[in-house]
């Protein structure tokens, strides 16, 4: 860009002014951008920790409900549980990180989870359904698993329409013929169907086997290795990078940010 200026030592003031402000005003920005990754980093080893523990006593109350099954019949049992008393209300609310709106669950639980007479139902039942009523105070979508589990975390996202979003291994658990439909709905929640200047939403996407990045058309990767930031760039270049020489090349990278 062509400026037109007055080569005066005043203007010549009034230039370095501008380059100071613009330059504080990137840092600030930098500063920003850093305290997001770090703050939202902080959060994926608590939610693995959580997942699996959630994952490991849906199963065990599964297992519950089939030795139920087994004792009184299919239709015995979804007679017996037709006129459900419990309910449970998902309320959504934002909260501010960094300036940035971000998603907030909250759930209102009411009723008693037995619903039926004890005459002609089981103690395996009673047993699975307390077991079930315990699991309700957990967190919000946390019941499933694998490609079940990401299509709804996304299918929420579509509805509550966040600014945004952090996505951890959205293509973990998932098979190869789905990979593709979780990239479209991740595309469609950032936007990716409109031009950029219009776009109004931003997502941070964790990944560990890449194949992710062939779907959502990210437009900044990076290589996080020992609390470092390595080889920002391209995303789709930096994993083919990856695939032929291995990470160990990421470590000779001069584009390397200290992160914490």
């Amino acid at each position: 860009m062509i400026m037109n200026v007055n080569a005066t030592r005043m203007e010549l003031q009034k230039l370095k002014k501008r380059v100071k402000i613009a330059r504080r005003g990137h840092k600030l920005l930098k500063d920003k951008q850093d305290e997001l990754m770090r703050q939202m980093l902080s959060q994926i080893e608590e939610v693995k920790a959580k997942r699996i523990e959630i994952e490991r006593e849906f199963q065990s109350i599964l297992q519950s409900f089939v030795l139920a099954q087994s004792e009184l019949g299919k239709e015995q049992m979804e007679e017996s549980l037709s006129l459900p008393t419990k309910e449970v209300s998902i309320l959504v609310e934002t909260k501010s990180l960094m300036s940035v709106k971000i998603p907030e669950f909250k759930k209102e639980v009411s009723g008693d989870i037995i619903c039926y007479g004890f005459l002609n139902t089981s103690g395996e039942m009673d047993f699975a359904l307390l077991k079930f009523e315990k699991f309700l105070d957990r967190e919000v979508n946390k019941g499933f698993s694998g490609g079940e589990l990401k299509k709804s975390e996304l299918l929420q996202l579509l509805i509550q329409d966040p600014d945004l979003v952090l996505l951890d291994e959205p293509e973990s658990g998932v098979d190869v013929e789905n990979i593709q439909l979780i990239g479209n709905m991740i595309k469609r929640l950032l936007q990716k169907d409109i031009p950029h200047k219009p776009r109004n939403k931003s997502g941070l996407i964790i990944t560990h086997t890449g194949f992710i990045l062939h779907y959502v058309a990210a437009d900044l990767g990076y290589v996080i290795m020992d609390g470092e930031i390595y080889c920002q760039g391209n995303p789709v270049e930096i994993f083919e990078g990856i695939q032929k020489y291995g990470y160990e090349e990421c470590k000779k990278c001069l584009k390397r940010i200290k992160l914490l």
